[in-house]
């Protein structure tokens, strides 16, 4: 079995297992199903996922005890069927899902209930993602073909073997695509059975190809196909995603949203374009890619003032 399949089986056995009857995942219950050790496990999981097997097993736990809790069962009822103390539970619920339990009962609360793992970029933090060397280069190279990447700032001053550099993109066409797909909706069943998060952009985008050309199927170069890929990927990450009406929606976070109205209005005041700067740094085989210093300081003061 290769390392996807094991872990997208192990996903699907998270949802089937029935937790109120057999009670929490423990690293004996993975070890009963998965043919390795737990330590070899996680590196597995590590590599498609933030979270450790036993991480997004507890948080789909909690999922089920929000949909308990929305359904009318009561917080302390619920706690005790899934094996908490009611104080643990609200806690948890807090703390790991950031969802207050006194809204959950609310009618426009909607249970956003997804496990979503990727074979191609890792997320580690929002805005932030971890991809290999060949994958990266290929996601560049679509990037540069439809003139997205205006140019590569090399920094000097890393040390071997570790490569640090910048990817000025052209910030008008960065928000052309993000009006282009923004707002676009996926049915919450058919977005609740898939399993990667890569099979959500294509969906996203032949979704928009339907609703804009009326036919079902893919009209894209390749070039084309891989940078809508790493940008939905990367400015739509999964927590951006909103439940509403029985449908997920995608948009643009509040905080990238501010950032963004402040390079359009910079770029109107002086009439030069503002390129999106992405740090990326290459270790091994591996590279990982995030804003760059200057936009992770607006996105932390807009998310500060914010709150």
């Amino acid at each position: 079995m290769n390392k996807n399949d094991l872990v997208t089986d192990f996903i699907d056995f998270i949802k089937q297992y029935d937790i109120t009857e057999k009670g929490r995942i423990t690293s004996s219950t993975i070890k009963e199903i998965v043919p390795y050790s737990e330590r070899h496990f996680n590196r597995i999981f590590k590599e498609y996922s933030k979270y450790t097997p036993l991480e997004i097993a507890e948080r789909f736990r909690l999922l089920c005890c929000i949909e308990s809790i929305k359904k009318g069962n009561t917080l302390k009822d619920t706690a005790y069927d899934y094996d908490y103390t009611p104080e643990a539970l609200s806690n948890l619920i807090r703390t790991k899902m950031k969802i207050d339990v006194k809204k959950i009962r609310k009618a426009n609360f909607e249970v956003e209930k997804h496990l979503k793992i990727s074979n191609l970029m890792i997320q580690l933090d929002e805005f932030k993602y971890q991809l290999s060397l060949d994958n990266f280069m290929m996601l560049q190279e679509g990037l540069n073909g439809e003139k997205i990447l205006k140019t590569i700032k090399m920094y000097d001053n890393t040390s071997k073997p570790v490569k640090a550099f910048d990817l000025n993109l052209d910030s008008r066409k960065i928000m052309a695509l993000l009006n282009k797909y923004e707002s676009l909706e996926i049915d919450k069943r058919i977005y609740e059975n898939i399993e990667l998060q890569e099979v959500i952009v294509m969906k996203t985008i032949l979704e928009h190809n339907i609703s804009t050309n009326g036919f079902n199927e893919f009209t894209m170069g390749t070039d084309e196909i891989l940078s809508v890929f790493f940008l939905l990927n990367f400015f739509f990450n999964i927590s951006s995603l909103k439940l509403k009406k029985g449908r997920y929606r995608l948009i643009v976070n509040q905080e990238l949203q501010e950032v963004l109205r402040f390079v359009e209005a910079f770029e109107n005041a002086v009439a030069e374009p503002l390129d999106i700067m992405l740090h990326s740094v290459v270790k091994g085989e591996k590279v990982t890619v995030e804003f760059n210093w200057l936009y992770i300081g607006m996105l932390l003061e807009i998310n500060n003032n914010n709150h």
